[in-house]
């Protein structure tokens, strides 16, 4: 049940009035000042702290053109997954086809089900080694291609930790450049049984593979030499700091100044203002008007 904020009368469901009946409080308005005051100062400092991470994120993602270019970059070792880094030639009564170890050619072995009958060759004698070589080959492209997604990943959240998002993007793009080496070795291992069974590496997929995710390693690297400059607005980290402790009830609103942070030129602008809100004011009850 409501009670009044001034005596601490408990209203009734009758007593639709805004005035307190014990005391003729107005209910609406009574502390509506201070009220004003504390929501003024969250206000700014939420607004503040908006302030900071959209500074954050223009600085990581288009702070300068390294950065441009490495948003750029990243789609580069998406796209080079549609490039083959070998072919196998399988020509048997169970399946007969071309297996890509590339990103379609995995997506066409997961949704035409030709994986299981790989899978079961694992369990014949004649071509359990090239089954083997090839789930081996193909799980070290799965490594590129989590690495890819990785960074795609990365880049999308570089703006939470800066620094931290260019040391992991450089880590990525070595592991990318290690996996995409071992997937086109692996590739280049599966044995061949004649017309049955042939297998052919491809050095271009290799090539982009790691031309891709080298691009990627040399951005970052510079990136993470030079640093990447963020631009904060005098005061906002002040004012993010005070929210913070604020909503770790270190400080209450009522401790903090109106405004919380003020620069020694917006102060002077707010007592100009405000002594030429007062002439007005003077003005006008001399009998004046001032348009």
């Amino acid at each position: 049940m409501a009670v009044c904020p001034k005596c601490d009368y408990k209203l009734k469901i009758t007593d639709i009035s805004q005035n307190c009946p014990s005391c003729g409080t107005n209910l609406m308005f009574y502390g509506f000042a201070e009220r004003f005051y504390r929501e003024a100062k969250y206000a700014e400092m939420d607004i503040a702290a908006f302030r900071v991470w959209l500074a954050k994120v223009k600085a990581a993602f288009i702070g300068g053109k390294l950065q441009i270019a490495r948003l750029c970059a990243v789609l580069l070792p998406v796209a080079a997954l549609l490039v083959p880094l070998g072919t196998v030639d399988v020509n048997l009564p169970l399946f007969d086809g071309k297996i890509q170890i590339s990103a379609l050619g995995v997506y066409g072995l997961v949704s035409g089900k030709a994986l299981d009958i790989i899978l079961d060759f694992r369990q014949s004698g004649l071509f359990s080694e090239c089954a083997s070589s090839l789930i081996i080959s193909l799980t070290a492209f799965a490594a590129v291609a989590l690495t890819a997604v990785g960074i795609l990943v990365a880049e999308i959240l570089c703006f939470v930790n800066i620094k931290r998002a260019n040391i992991s993007l450089v880590v990525l793009s070595f592991l990318g450049i290690i996996s995409a080496a071992a997937a086109y070795t692996l590739a280049s291992r599966i044995p061949d049984f004649g017309s049955v069974v042939s297998s052919s590496p491809n050095i271009f997929g290799l090539l982009c593979c790691v031309v891709s995710f080298s691009v990627i390693l040399a951005l970052n690297a510079v990136l993470l030499k030079n640093g990447i400059e963020v631009k904060y607005r005098e005061g906002d980290l002040y004012r993010v700091e005070m929210l913070r402790r604020y909503k770790k009830h270190e400080i209450t609103l009522d401790e903090l100044p109106l405004p919380v942070y003020e620069t020694e030129e917006e102060k002077a602008e707010r007592e100009r203002k405000t002594e030429e809100t007062a002439e007005r004011i003077a003005y006008a009850e001399a009998g004046g008007y001032d348009k």
